[in-house]
């Protein structure tokens, strides 16, 4: 698994290269889709990385809330209502979710 912050994660997951990479496109969708309450950022992301026509639909992306290198996404969201949302939708998008040490 490869931590990859930007890019098209199609360049690093294949079986000669990585099984997996950091979604960090989704995770930033997640928390400021919620924030700021445009839920049509999340759902863009969705759909142009999981879709039908999606960009990595045929990819396990190693998706999550929070990690090493972030803030805990209990710092970040305005609303504490809004952690289980966002814990619901990490765990039943598509890709491998991750629950970071101290976060749960």
């Amino acid at each position: 698994m490869g931590e990859v912050i930007e890019g098209d994660y199609n360049c690093w997951v294949s079986p000669f290269m990585l099984d997996s990479t950091t979604n960090y496109e989704a995770y930033n969708a997640l928390c400021s889709s919620y924030n700021d309450h445009n839920y049509l950022e999340i759902a863009h992301t969705l759909q142009r990385q999981s879709g039908a026509e999606g960009v990595y639909r045929q990819l396990l992306l190693y998706t999550f809330a929070d990690n090493h290198d972030t803030t805990r996404l209990a710092s970040l969201l305005r609303q504490p209502a809004h952690l289980f949302l966002v814990y619901t939708l990490l765990l039943t998008r598509p890709g491998i979710p991750a629950i970071y040490y101290g976060s749960e």
